[in-house]
């Protein structure tokens, strides 16, 4: 556009930037200094009065960071989200977790299924695991394990506690539910399809702000 490179104070010959230039000098300065920057160029054009009235209409676009962390199916999720927590109370609450090990019987819930097992055993054996996903929050939720939790002197780690449960149930929401009635007790629950689980969901427990998208039809992303 002539006008604006006029305006710019650009020459008529300036051909633009590469569409990647923007991302690759956040990957060279960093996300903190890029933010910076950026903000700074914002504060200029505010200043200018080329932005900032309240009849504004915005035009949004954004680029992804690409994450090095995988993208986990709803088993993979629900039995993370499982040792997230007990690997945080072996670290934090040693006396809490031999007693979760105990109660719960925990070391057997992570047994792999033989690779040749058949469709009926693998459903089966998913609908275990979210029933034993449930049964540890109801846990800290009674008994001797809820009082001992809700003594626990060091509150910041008892807040991540909570938060890890906390994650744990949104997993479950987001990727399970409830057999129709009539199915047997051996398989209690089910995997939501992937057409009617929420399109904002975890994809990794271990990074629960990471989402998967798609930047075009043919090029998804797993990332911020």
């Amino acid at each position: 556009d002539m006008a604006i490179k006029r305006f710019v104070g650009v020459p008529m010959s300036f051909t633009g930037f590469d569409h990647s230039t923007l991302g690759l000098n956040r990957d060279r300065m960093g996300d903190e200094l890029f933010h910076a920057c950026f903000h700074y160029i914002l504060a200029q054009a505010k200043a200018y009065g080329l932005w900032g009235k309240t009849t504004d209409n915005w035009l949004v676009d954004s680029f992804h960071t690409v994450a090095r962390a995988s993208r986990m199916g709803s088993l993979r999720l629900v039995k993370h989200g499982i040792l997230n927590i007990l690997q945080h109370l072996k670290r934090t609450h040693p006396s809490l977790f031999n007693h979760a090990m105990n109660e719960l019987d925990c070391t057997k819930w992570f047994e792999r299924l033989p690779y040749e097992a058949s469709p009926e055993e693998q459903t089966a054996a998913f609908s275990l695991l979210i029933s034993r996903a449930y049964s540890l929050l109801s846990w800290f939720e009674h008994g001797h394990a809820h009082q001992v939790f809700w003594q626990w002197e060091d509150k910041k780690q008892q807040l991540c506690a909570l938060e890890l449960q906390a994650l744990l149930c949104l997993i479950l929401q987001q990727n399970t539910r409830p057999t129709p009635d009539g199915m047997s007790p051996e398989k209690k629950y089910e995997k939501i399809p992937k057409k009617q689980r929420a399109t904002d969901r975890i994809v990794n427990p271990h990074f629960p702000d990471l989402r998967h998208g798609y930047k075009s039809s043919k090029q998804p992303f797993t990332g911020d």
